[in-house]
């Protein structure tokens, strides 16, 4: 029997995963935290770690995300937002001169820069006394007179001037807490601001997100479970307060 000599070269198997800095361009800036930015980025990978200079909001052309992707799949060029396209939209055709933003996680060192980048020229009042990522932002247009009442962990009350209304008004901003003790605090903040001066005696709105609905068919799943003790005291908060839900 003749002896054959045979050569081998195995093949290198394919890469399947990859670790990379995912850098993305044009994230709108409610997205600019560690959640969103993960759910993101999720769409192709899987998130590790933001980048510090995106963490630290020190760069908000680029958001950075080191990411562990899969080599042999196609990166997508573009991740499509509704909710920025339409923001947008919005503010281009109603030109709002008052509002705020809520749960930003911006740190106090990034705040100034960033409104002033986005709302160039406008005024700003934010409660990073209470929170060091500002859950409350309150925002006005240079036309518009606002003096801050109070502040506190779940809200921002102030007297409002608008130009073309001659009387005067007080809004309070919320951003209720996801635990029903602290929200609980929230309602007794603002049944004594009805009873104090000068809300007593002047329009008063009070708008934001509340973290909690007033009715089980109020939520976006009819089905799911509601807690009657949360819409209760939130209920019970609207009448010691003379508030009427719109």
């Amino acid at each position: 029997m003749d002896a054959k000599a045979f050569m081998f070269r195995p093949e290198k198997p394919a890469l399947s995963t990859v670790p990379v800095w995912l850098d993305s361009v044009g994230v709108p800036l409610q997205f600019f935290n560690k959640d969103a930015l993960k759910e993101i980025v999720g769409l192709v990978g899987y998130p590790i770690r933001l980048h510090p200079s995106t963490e630290n909001l020190t760069n908000i052309e680029v958001a950075k995300v080191y990411t562990v992707i899969d080599p042999r799949k196609p990166l997508p060029e573009a991740v499509c937002s509704t909710q920025r396209n339409g923001f947008r939209k919005w503010f281009r055709s109603n030109k709002p001169i008052f509002g705020g933003l809520l749960e930003t996680h911006v740190s106090s060192a990034n705040a100034g820069s960033i409104i002033n980048r986005v709302f160039p020229g406008w005024h700003y009042e934010c409660n990073y006394e209470f929170s060091d990522l500002g859950k409350v932002w309150l925002l006005w247009h240079p036309s518009v007179s606002v003096s801050v009442l109070q502040k506190s962990l779940q809200c921002i009350t102030c007297s409002v001037r608008l130009p073309f209304i001659s009387t005067e008004l007080v809004v309070t901003l919320v951003y209720g807490s996801n635990h029903r003790k602290e929200r609980r605090e929230l309602w007794s903040e603002i049944s004594f601001l009805f009873s104090s001066s000068p809300i007593s005696h002047l329009p008063w709105t009070v708008l934001g997100d509340f973290n909690q609905i007033l009715a089980a068919s109020e939520h976006s799943s009819p089905d799911a479970p509601s807690s009657s003790r949360g819409m209760r005291d939130f209920y019970n908060c609207t009448l010691s307060a003379n508030l009427s839900d719109l």
